[in-house]
């Protein structure tokens, strides 16, 4: 008996987990952010924008972000900004960087190694 498996691009990412932190919410993005995961990541940011009340920050370090990714994650950066809170991004892998700089938006997202080192630029005045 042999079995098969979908290729990557066809497996459907798992929704965005939301947890929150010091009055941050983190909105964990599973897998490949393309358009299909574009109606499960907005709702988990709208949820993120109700637990945060001092910003969000999109965990994408188990995030495949392509350059259809990046139409979603510039989604998700204004929807955040009319929701009034501050934004950012942390464990955004060498090709997101790559595709941020050949974009020219890298100067609109601010990046971090980290959760954990996004969570403490927050607290910081």
């Amino acid at each position: 008996m042999t079995t098969t498996t979908a290729p990557a691009a066809a497996v459907a990412a798992a929704p965005p987990a939301v947890h929150a932190a010091d009055g941050v919410a983190v909105v964990r993005i599973h897998g490949r952010l393309d358009r299909r995961a574009v109606v499960g990541t907005l709702r988990a940011v709208a949820e993120a924008i109700r637990r945060g009340p001092d910003g969000v920050v999109a965990d994408l370090s188990a995030a495949h972000v392509d350059p259809e990714g990046l139409v979603v994650l510039a989604l998700v950066r204004r929807r955040v900004a009319r929701g009034g809170r501050r934004f950012a991004v942390a464990g955004a892998g060498p090709d997101l960087t790559v595709l941020l700089d050949a974009a020219r938006v890298a100067a609109l997202y601010r990046s971090y190694a980290s959760v954990g080192d996004a969570l403490g630029a927050f607290r910081s005045p």
